[in-house]
């Protein structure tokens, strides 16, 4: 996609999307049907521009400084008056053939540092991530919040505040149930239900 329209010909928002190729192999491919044609690499399209024009302004986002599996290793974010860069990042990349799960987890960023025009210091995203990739704590901007998986189902959340919000009784990888903590002794509980397909 390199363009969608929202509203009457763009009327609400228009969104534009940059890419750049970049080489995954070096092994020449040929094209079926013609044996006279090939590919000497063969390549992916990866993202590298997001530009948003909404109400008269325009917001965009350039990815730079692309790892091997094309995550953006720097990311600048700017519209009117207004620039924020995320640059270093940092990615849990696992595709060990030789363990007995490979995950082939190559985009999950780990750690990010911010800094914003305006502000004279950086701001700071961490994650601690499990042999599992799943995300066990994140320290966002000082604040951390812990989770806790069961076979990759999220269990339970918990905030800076040392309140835990639970997720059970999973449906298609869906929590039927929450329980968000209110007070000490109040609680929000919701339902939900998740339709099965009839076979």
């Amino acid at each position: 996609m390199v363009q969608k329209l929202t509203g009457a010909s763009g009327a609400e928002q228009t969104e534009t999307l940059a890419w750049v190729s970049q080489t995954i192999s070096s092994q020449t491919n040929l094209r079926p049907g013609n044996s006279a044609a090939f590919d000497a690499t063969t390549g992916a399209p990866v993202l590298s521009q997001r530009t948003i024009l909404r109400d008269g302004n325009t917001y965009t986002t350039q990815y730079l400084n692309f790892d091997g599996f094309g995550n953006a290793q720097r990311v600048v974010e700017s519209s009117t008056g207004f620039t924020r860069t995320t640059d270093p990042i940092s990615y849990t990349i696992n595709t060990s053939a030789g363990t007995t799960k490979p995950l082939w987890v190559i985009h999950q960023p780990k750690d990010e540092t911010r800094s914003v025009s305006g502000f004279a210091t950086s701001f700071f995203i961490n994650r601690l991530i499990d042999a599992n990739a799943n995300v066990q704590q994140e320290t966002r901007f000082g604040v951390t919040t812990r989770f806790v998986y069961d076979h990759g189902n999220l269990v339970s959340r918990t905030n800076a505040r040392q309140k835990t919000t639970t997720f059970s009784n999973y449906s298609r990888g869906i929590p039927q149930t929450e329980i968000h903590p209110v007070s000490s002794t109040k609680i929000i509980t919701v339902s939900r239900v998740v339709n099965r397909p009839e076979r």
